[in-house]
C-alpha cells in the first residue's frame, strides 16, 4: 500500500507536466492506466487488512465505516475540485495553467496516506499475532540467496501458485463467485452510465449527444453536482447501512440494490432535466454503498485467512 500511494503520487505529480510537454493525450492515458493499475493492487491490499484489524463480529461496521470515509472523500473531492481548480491563488503564485493545480494537490493526498500508512504495520503485526496466537516467523534462509534474476523467478513462481489457489477456491465456493459475478456486473454498469452520462449533462442543448437526445448544457461543473449528490446518498446509506445491516442478507442487498439500479438507469436516459438527474444520483448514491458493503463483508467472511493478499503466510508472495 504504501509502495503504491507513492508511484501514483510520483504519477499524478507528473501527469500534467508532461502533458503541456508533449502536448499529446495518449502519455496521460498511459499515465492514468498505471495509477489505476496500482490503485488496484492498493484496494486489495487494503480490503485484506481490515480482518486483521478488528474482530469478526465487527467485520460489517468496520466495513461500513471505512466505505463512509472514501465516500466522504468523494463528496469533498466531487465538490471542491472544480473551486480548488478556479483559485485565482494560483495565477498570483504563477502557476498559469490553474487545471494542473488538481493534480498536484491529488498528488500531496498521496503523499499524506503513504506517510501515514508507515505507521500502519507495527500494530497489524501486533494485532494479527494476537488475534492468531502466534509468532510470526522469519522468511526462509534460502530466499535471500541466489541473484536477482532468482528472486524474480521465485515471484513469479508464488504468483502463478496464488492464482492457481485463488481459481481453485473460486470454483469451490459459490458466495465468492457470487461477489465476484456481482462486481463484474457493477463494472459493466458504471462504465456504460459514465460514458452515456458525462457527455449528456457537459453537451450544449443544441448538439445532439445521442440519437433522440440532446446535451444539458450544463458543462463540467454539473457533472461535479451530479457527482456529489450522488456521494450525498453514498455518504448516508454507508451510516445507515452499518446499523442495519445484519438484518438483511448480504445477497438480497446485492441484487435488491442491482434491481433498483437498472430502474435508474433507465430513468436517466428518459431525463431531460438535470435537478431529475440530481435526484436520480441521490438514489443511486443511497442503493451503491450497501452494495459495496455487503460485497466486502461477504469476501472477508468467506476467504479464509491464507487465502487473502497481505496474508503474514510465508511464501504466499502476497
Amino acid at each position: 500500500m504504501i509502495v503504491c500511494d507513492s508511484l501514483r503520487a510520483v504519477l499524478v505529480f507528473s501527469m500534467p507536466l508532461l502533458a503541456l510537454k508533449t502536448m499529446n493525450l495518449i502519455v496521460v492515458f498511459a499515465i492514468a492506466f498505471f495509477v489505476f493499475l496500482l490503485g488496484q493492487f492498493f484496494n486489495t491490499a487494503r480490503l485484506s487488512v481490515i480482518p486483521n484489524l478488528v474482530e469478526s463480529r465487527n467485520l460489517l461496521e468496520a466495513n461500513s465505516f471505512s466505505n463512509l470515509i472514501g465516500r466522504i472523500s468523494t463528496f469533498m473531492g466531487m465538490l471542491l475540485g472544480g473551486l480548488i481548480v478556479d483559485w485565482q491563488f494560483w495565477q498570483r503564485i504563477g502557476l498559469h495553467n490553474t487545471w494542473t493545480a488538481g493534480f498536484f494537490v491529488d498528488s500531496l493526498t498521496f503523499v499524506v496516506s503513504a506517510v501515514t500508512l508507515m505507521f500502519l504495520p507495527i500494530a497489524y503485526t501486533a494485532r494479527a499475532a494476537a488475534v492468531a496466537g502466534m509468532v510470526l516467523p522469519d522468511p526462509p534462509a534460502n530466499e535471500a540467496s541466489g541473484t536477482i534474476w532468482d528472486a524474480v523467478k521465485r515471484q513469479i513462481g508464488r504468483v502463478i501458485s496464488d492464482f492457481r489457489e485463488a481459481l481453485a477456491l473460486i470454483r469451490r465456493d459459490a458466495s465468492i463467485r457470487f461477489v465476484i459475478l456481482s462486481v463484474t456486473m457493477y463494472v459493466l454498469l458504471g462504465a456504460a452510465i459514465l460514458v452515456l452520462l458525462v457527455p449528456v449533462i457537459q453537451g450544449a442543448r443544441t448538439d445532439i449527444v445521442i440519437k433522440g437526445m440532446r446535451g444539458l448544457g450544463s458543462g463540467t461543473k454539473g457533472v461535479g453536482f451530479v457527482g456529489a449528490a450522488g456521494s450525498i446518498g453514498l455518504v448516508i446509506s454507508s451510516i445507515v447501512y452499518g446499523f442495519i445491516g445484519r438484518r438483511i442478507r448480504k445477497r438480497n442487498t446485492i441484487l435488491g440494490g442491482f434491481a433498483i439500479l437498472g430502474v435508474i438507469g433507465c430513468l436517466i436516459a428518459l431525463s431531460n432535466s438535470l435537478l431529475w438527474i440530481l435526484l436520480l444520483a441521490v438514489i443511486a448514491g443511497l442503493v451503491l454503498s450497501p452494495i459495496y458493503i455487503a460485497q466486502d463483508t461477504l469476501l472477508h467472511e468467506t476467504v479464509p485467512e491464507e487465502a487473502r493478499a497481505g496474508s503474514s503466510r510465508p511464501g504466499n508472495g502476497s
